[in-house]
């Protein structure tokens, strides 16, 4: 008896039952409000949808009688959804699908309760109506019953009396559109919508399921009523459980009609966490289950649970109790860390793996780096990769070069892959050959492609670099960029407190200025890096002279940095006049006549489509990129479908290039390849030229590097929209120059200028803010009126107006990497 006590209190041991759920997650975590938000499903998805997160369209919301007669459902598409507004369990929900009329219809009518329901409605509202079934045009279906347009009115009047809400008290009816799963998704809607359930506590999302609808549920996710239930790893998105009937399977044991779900992972995983960390960030609710649909463009919200059943531990075998100490304490100040503590905590040793991302390919360039006299040296190899050989094998001639220096390491795409201190030669292997065994690979995907050898323009010589000056040149870039990243400007500028702030804003109406808060570095930090610099300034500036034009970019890039040392310095002490010196100094300032263009532009500018093609489907857009990059030989970009990108398109340029594409906006035929022009023909490319270079100051970029990028990238895509007769450079560019000219105002005026101004009267209230946020970067006090702004985001048109003034072919030879115009006749 005290054994099986024992086993039974360890199995037992951090599993959350119903008693301390309630009391100490949901009464002291949920506020009032927050519970009443989630329960009421037509208010919650309209505050969830106005901070961002994607809701399905709402067609109606039907509050009493009078407005359910006379509400016409046939308006409406040919299916839509009607659900009562504070549901329970599912129940009330009516898939509804416009059907067309039968023959011999019957008069329903004879129906005591439906009749007499009629005439009470009628006599009501003085309103006598008889129709009959055989006079009626409409019919709709439910399930596998037919009804017709009375009928159906009196099966949602139900709703509205209240059979299902949660009170079972009056309620109201929500119309709203048919989600349709995507096609990655569709496996777990054989018998109707699948969904995704996440538990979210302190911002952390740290249990998930998928509820798989079944023949027994009548097509409903619900386990109490016959569905079943995969259990989902946090950090991988894979599932590796499933519930049947009261039974648990673990992964590699699944019934066989299952056993497709084995392993399966859940398509938008990112985004299922990312949004359910965000709904709570805006709820007052600290202990949250969210449902939502996976479509084509990414997770849609279904609904917010405030007391989400506790069925989850079942299915998973997460002990829910055990798992809620862990975060209970932890400090998560936005979406992205939240995700981050999820896949680390809860599954470390995956997260490793699979966080890296990291991709080879059976072969690419590469090179090895070696130490020799205190100077690094390097060669350019071809590295292959073999899965049957654990060990590093060299070629005769590359272990010759290695053989008389020290930190010996291999790299490709400038990131190191692994140090070369254990390897063998291997005579059989050519010239400059490197062979990769699995004692190398473990933390790489392999990717079954053969990558290109690309040749990339440089610096030209002796004119750029002369020889005596090489090797000093080289410490110099060694040792500023040591420096440089340090000071990394993006992570500065966000602000702690962001969406915090962006809730108020929202909540306001936009009657409200942000108090930012941010985690400047310490003055001690500061001070130290302004140091480090001084110290390299003396120690070249004062003491050497290179001859090597190139020189001349390097001391300019000392500058920058000391100017972006100052900057911070500057808002972290809200200095207005320092803050302005900054600014201008990296950013230039505002040119009069360019203000008055693109004042012009703005009041005259007329929305239109950009170029008149067919749109693409998501799965044609990434078809259509993939094979881009294909033709280019460019096997190592990753393409990701992200909705949470604010962009429509983004180039992340880390360790791996990856293209982060937005579903939640649409793409035409001809449109995407002048966007793949901006983002791969100039943003990748020029990234890819650093590669082949190795000079660090052409990743990180030359002094105003940006304004002469951008400008590329603008003038490359509009050269693709010209062949289509389509003019490319629209009104965006320049509202951000004239918003950044108005930013010395107000954040609240801002918006009201905002407002007065711009064309497009479905702007939401949360694009508005993150537009003006742009420009009111490293202010804390949005309100003083007396801080200057951030100038960057006037770069887009400075760059416009830049490189649309020069020559293709010095356009070309910008393409080298990081360069600013004023450098260009260095390049051969």
């Amino acid at each position: 008896m005290e054994k099986f006590l024992s086993d039974t209190r360890d199995r037992m041991l951090g599993v959350l039952g119903m008693n301390k759920r309630n009391l100490y997650y949901v009464n002291r975590r949920n506020t009032s409000s927050g519970i009443a938000l989630a329960k009421d499903k037509y208010k919650s998805k309209a505050f969830f949808a106005e901070r961002g997160v994607p809701v399905p369209e709402t067609y109606a919301l039907i509050e009493s009688y009078q407005d359910l007669l006379d509400h016409d459902f046939s308006v409406h598409p040919k299916r839509f959804v009607v659900k009562p507004n504070k549901w329970s369990k599912g129940n009330g929900i009516m898939v509804v699908t416009k059907v067309q009329k039968q023959s011999q219809p019957k008069n329903f009518l004879a129906s005591g309760k439906l009749r007499q329901w009629w005439q009470n409605m009628s006599d009501r509202y003085d309103r006598f109506v008889y129709p009959t079934l055989s006079e009626s045009d409409q019919y709709f279906r439910v399930g596998w019953v037919i009804y017709n347009e009375l009928e159906f009115k009196y099966a949602c009047a139900r709703i509205l009396y209240g059979s299902y809400s949660l009170s079972k008290k009056y309620d109201a009816i929500l119309v709203e559109e048919c989600l349709v799963p995507g096609s990655d998704y569709e496996v777990f809607c054989e018998w109707w919508l699948a969904d995704v359930r996440v538990i979210v506590f302190n911002h952390v999302p740290i249990a998930a399921m998928v509820r798989v609808p079944t023949e027994a549920s009548e097509g409903k996710a619900n386990i109490a009523q016959g569905g079943i239930a995969c259990g989902v790893n946090i950090a991988t998105g894979k599932i590796d459980r499933i519930w049947i009937a009261g039974q648990v399977y673990q992964s590699g044991y699944f019934p066989e009609e299952y056993s497709h779900f084995d392993g399966y992972r859940v398509p938008f995983w990112h985004e299922v966490l990312y949004y359910s960390s965000m709904i709570q960030f805006f709820s007052d609710l600290g202990y949250i289950g969210i449902d939502r649909v996976i479509g084509d463009d990414g997770p849609m919200l279904l609904e917010v649970n405030a007391r989400p059943w506790l069925e989850i531990q079942n299915v998973t075998g997460v002990r829910l109790d055990a798992l809620l100490s862990k975060v209970a304490d932890l400090q998560v100040h936005t979406p992205q860390k939240a995700v981050e503590i999820a896949t680390s905590l809860f599954s470390p040793h995956e997260h490793r793996a699979t966080s890296a991302n990291k991709g080879l390919a059976l072969s690419q360039s590469g090179m090895v780096q070696w130490v020799q006299d205190g100077v690094r040296q390097s060669s350019d190899v071809i590295i292959t990769v073999s899965v049957t050989k654990k060990l590093t094998y060299l070629s005769p001639d590359v272990a010759e070069l290695l053989i008389q220096g020290i930190s010996s390491r291999l790299v490709s795409q400038g990131s190191v892959i692994t140090p070369l201190e254990k390897y063998k030669v291997d005579e059989s292997l050519g010239d400059h050959q490197v062979l990769l065994g699995t004692n190398a690979l473990q933390w790489y995907v392999i990717q079954p492609v053969h990558m290109m050898k690309r040749s990339t323009s440089f610096l030209r010589l002796p004119s750029a670099l002369q020889g005596d000056d090489v090797v000093m040149l080289e410490l110099l870039d060694e040792k500023l960029h040591q420096v440089a990243k340090q000071i990394s400007l993006s992570k500065i500028l966000q602000p702690t407190n962001y969406l915090e702030e962006m809730d108020a804003f929202i909540e306001a109406k936009g009657h409200y200025n942000p108090q930012f808060t941010y985690a400047f570095p310490t003055s001690k930090k500061i001070s130290s890096r302004r140091q480090a610099l001084r110290m390299i300034e003396t120690e070249y500036r004062g003491k050497r002279r290179f001859v090597s034009p190139f020189g001349q970019m390097l001391y300019d890039y000392m500058d920058e940095i000391g100017h972006k040392i100052s900057l911070i310095e500057a808002y972290k002490k809200q200095d207005p006049d320092a803050i302005r010196v900054g600014n201008e100094l990296l950013y230039g300032w505002f040119d009069d006549e360019r203000v008055q263009e693109a004042m012009d532009v703005i009041q005259t500018y007329v929305a239109t489509t950009a170029v008149d093609d067919d749109l693409l489907t998501g799965q044609e857009l990434l078809s259509y990129i993939r094979s881009y990059l294909d033709d280019r030989g460019l096997w190592e970009v990753r393409v990701i479908i992200d909705s949470t990108v604010s962009a429509r398109m983004a180039t992340r340029l880390w360790n791996n290039i990856t293209l982060a594409v937005s579903t939640r906006v649409s793409f035409g035929r001809n449109e995407i390849d002048a966007i793949l022009a901006h983002e791969v023909g100039v943003h990748v490319m020029r990234y890819l030229a650093w590669q082949k270079s190795g000079w660090y100051i052409l990743r990180k970029g030359t002094a105003q590097y940006v304004i002469t990028e951008e400008g590329l990238a603008l003038c490359a895509a509009e050269e693709i929209y010209k062949s289509y007769n389509t003019d490319y450079i629209n009104y965006a560019i320049y509202w951000k120059y004239i918003l950044t000219m108005n930013a010395d105002r107000s954040f609240d005026r801002m918006y009201a200028f905002l407002c007065a101004h711009d064309y497009n009267p479905r702007r939401t209230i949360m694009w508005a803010f993150h537009l003006i946020a742009r420009q009111k970067k490293w202010v804390q006090d949005t309100s003083d009126e007396a801080l200057q702004w951030w100038l960057k985001p006037k770069i887009y048109l400075d760059g416009y107006k830049l490189i649309e003034k020069i020559s293709s072919e010095e356009k070309s030879k910008l393409m080298c990497g990081k360069i600013a115009v004023k450098y260009s006749d260095f390049i051969a």
